[in-house]
């Protein structure tokens, strides 16, 4: 069992189990969500209040509260965050905030990814990934831009057994306790996962630790390496599509 913070009130909690016991949890961790949330708007269009969000990502507290089990001897930020993320995310695509626009380029991208590495047996760099969509490399940051919000962990990938969609959130980093069934797919997909990040540039690898595992801000990665937050933003976005596209063509059996 881990250490909690908020000791008291996680006992509380546990002695009643109800939305009344979990108020004092929910007021002691709202820092924490706000924290989430800030640093979700910095990729979200302008239109998109985190003020109408914030609802949702409480949701995402009281559900991660109701199902945290300090005997899996994580951290209950560990296990929440992903949890209010994705209740963000999903109030996000469930509004529809997206132009048909943006979802057609998004789309057009992760095919073009797939098609040139079924080509050349390698992900195309981004003046390529422009050339193979006729666009600028200007106009191709452009699009990862206003697309970044849905460019995320939350994005799904094909199964192995290709019945159902398998959600990157849930295999880097997982903290959920799967089944005897989908843990076999799951660390099956974590191997690929796991040769994927490999073919990832050195680069892109240690922006993909340095903010998930380090859990460092954009701007402090942007600082190490010397690049503008907003370029760290699309690098980010973009390595998230690679790492989209190469698990499905370990999904779908085109590389073994």
């Amino acid at each position: 069992m881990v250490e909690l913070e908020h000791q008291e009130l996680w006992e509380l909690f546990w002695s009643e189990r109800n939305p009344e016991a979990a108020g004092p949890l929910i007021r002691a961790f709202m820092p924490f969500v706000h924290n989430i949330l800030s640093r979700l708007a910095i990729n979200l269009p302008s239109h998109v209040r985190t003020d109408d969000l914030l609802q949702c990502a409480v949701v995402g507290l009281y559900s991660s509260i109701e199902r945290f089990d300090s005997n899996q001897g994580i951290k209950f930020e560990t296990f929440a965050s992903k949890r209010i993320r994705g209740a963000i995310l999903d109030e996000l695509r469930n509004s529809d905030y997206m132009t048909r626009t943006g979802r057609t380029w998004l789309r057009k991208i992760e095919e073009a990814m797939q098609a040139w590495s079924a080509k050349h047996g390698q992900l195309p760099e981004e003046n390529e990934l422009a050339d193979a969509l006729g666009v600028s490399t200007a106009e191709l940051e452009a699009i990862i831009d206003s697309a970044q919000p849905w460019i995320s962990l939350d994005q799904a990938v094909v199964s192995s057994t290709g019945d159902r969609d398998v959600f990157l959130k849930d295999i880097i980093a997982d903290t959920t306790n799967p089944g005897p069934g989908e843990l076999v797919e799951r660390e099956d997909i974590q191997k690929h996962l796991r040769s994927a990040f490999k073919r990832l540039a050195v680069r892109e690898q240690k922006i993909m630790y340095l903010y998930y595992f380090e859990e460092l801000r954009l701007a402090e990665i942007a600082v190490l390496f010397d690049l503008t937050e907003a370029r760290v933003c699309q690098l980010h976005a973009i390595i998230l599509l690679k790492l989209k596209a190469m698990i499905n063509e370990y999904a779908t059996g085109r590389r073994k």
